[in-house]
């Protein structure tokens, strides 16, 4: 989160040479944290036995 959060201000300063990419680089930081939210979800096992719906869910938005 230190690190990610300072680009979501988009200042062309802490961006540097990917102010040009910088549209692309929020979608990958953005993915990145859906990613690392979604995954440990898939292997809990309590929550998969109690909640398939929100399991499969996940799941696709893990993929995805």
């Amino acid at each position: 989160m230190h690190y990610a959060l300072p680009y979501f201000g988009f200042d062309p300063a802490y961006f540097k040479d990917f102010w040009p990419l910088r549209t692309r680089l929020i979608f990958h930081i953005c993915g990145g944290i859906v990613t690392l939210v979604c995954g440990p979800l898939q292997f809990w096992t309590g929550l998969r036995q109690r909640a398939m719906n929100f399991h499969r869910w996940t799941g696709k938005l893990y993929l995805f």
